[in-house]
């Protein structure tokens, strides 16, 4: 940042001096809730694809996650510096005379070089607004992401509702535009601004800055960003929030990329794809080991069946709607679900409308008959007539 002189009035000065303590209480307080809350906002996110499927919910889960991120680790740094300082503190105020350097006794080529007597006291001011700074951008950074995700539903996704009202694919052209005048807002917000002060690109981006300003609320912090901006080095500030918000979205991405059916770019092994040839054990396909989780699809009570019947439930989403009404023959969900058990072609199934309390899902279930299969390892395969890409294979094993 750059050297201004301190003008803040005494009872500010004071009052910051004073509320390290609360600081404390504040980070540590905010990471718990946060670390704890991250599990809830992606559970509850992803039941809204489940049951609304509306458009733009990646992107709120993303910026919604980022944001969690964003906080965590900035309250958690924070906390570490502010510890630095109490420890600062205590020290300083144990030997206030200061180092005795001939008790040192380096030898070269190292050096002790006594520190000036301000010293330690210039450095706790430069933590304590190195401090200020870490809990400024922390709350001011949140505040923009949520008003991103703000916009995001208010221009994204609410226009979806209409969408089956105006002419044929109007909202695939909207959402585009709409997808690429936001990556250039947030583009213009990274760059403190620069695409605002630049002649002509102003007058052109105006209409589009003008109304996402004013949905995502960042009018109410623009005063604030101002006083900042103006009053501190802008490319070395643009080099750490790089740097911190690189860790915060390799962080988020760790985090959501299975939701979002993302490679994991970190991982490097080569043969991810080529670890056997029978069909994968996916642990979302048996309720014994999802502990508690929401089922996105077809699933069954375990991976080892012991009983003359196989209970196959089906979560309902909001998608197979669409199937639904590409059908002329279907009255049911389950009429456009094929059960088949090692390639044959069950005709016999009964499904039944299947309302799950515990997580309040709900869906269809067949009791299909596995008393005349032999026992070891099976195959039960789900496909859709509405979509014929969409098909499930699930292995079970007969153990009597």
């Amino acid at each position: 940042m750059e050297d201004t002189p301190t003008t803040a009035p005494q009872w500010i000065q004071d009052l910051q001096e004073r509320s390290w303590e609360l600081e404390f209480l504040i980070s540590g307080g905010a990471i718990f809730t946060l670390i704890q809350g991250a599990g809830f906002f992606v559970t509850q996110v992803q039941s809204l694809k489940t049951t609304a499927w509306l458009p733009g919910t990646d992107f709120f889960l993303l910026f919604g996650v980022l944001a969690i991120q964003v906080l965590t680790l900035s309250f958690g740094l924070h906390l570490l510096l502010r510890s630095f300082w109490v420890a600062l503190v205590c020290v300083t105020y144990l030997f206030p005379q200061g180092a005795a350097l001939a008790r040192v006794r380096w030898r070269r080529p190292f050096r002790a070089v006594a520190p000036s007597g301000s010293y330690f006291y210039e450095l706790l001011l430069k933590l304590n607004r190195l401090c200020a700074t870490v809990m400024f951008l922390a709350i001011i950074s949140t505040l923009l992401l949520g008003g991103l995700m703000l916009t995001v539903v208010v221009l994204g996704t609410l226009p979806s509702l209409f969408a089956s009202s105006g002419p044929d694919g109007w909202y695939d052209w909207y959402g585009e535009g709409f997808l690429i005048l936001l990556m250039v807002y947030i583009l213009d917000l990274l760059l403190f601004g620069a695409l605002r002060r630049t002649w002509g690109i102003a007058w052109l981006l105006f209409p589009v800055f003008w109304l996402f300003d004013r949905v995502s609320l960042r009018v109410l912090l623009q005063p604030t960003l101002w006083l900042f901006v103006s009053r501190v080095s802008r490319w070395r500030m643009a080099g750490w929030l790089t740097v911190f918000m690189a860790v915060a979205l390799i962080y988020s991405y760790a985090v959501i990329y299975q939701d979002l059916h993302l490679r994991n770019v970190l991982d490097r092994r080569d043969y991810r794809n080529a670890l056997a040839p029978g069909p994968a054990l996916q642990y979302g396909n048996y309720r014994d080991e999802m502990n508690g989780q929401l089922q996105r699809g077809p699933s069954i009570p375990s991976k080892f069946v012991d009983k003359p019947f196989l209970e196959v439930f089906l979560v309902y989403r909001k998608q197979y709607d669409a199937d639904m009404l590409k059908s002329d023959s279907a009255k049911y969900l389950s009429d456009l679900v094929l059960i088949s058990i090692d390639d044959t072609l069950r005709q016999d199934v009964a499904w039944y409308p299947t309302y799950n309390q515990a997580n309040d899902q709900m869906g269809i279930t067949a009791m299909v008959s596995v008393q005349k299969l032999k026992v070891g390892p099976h195959r039960l395969l789900l496909h859709s007539k509405g979509d014929s890409s969409r098909h499930s294979v699930i292995p079970f094993w007969k153990t009597e």
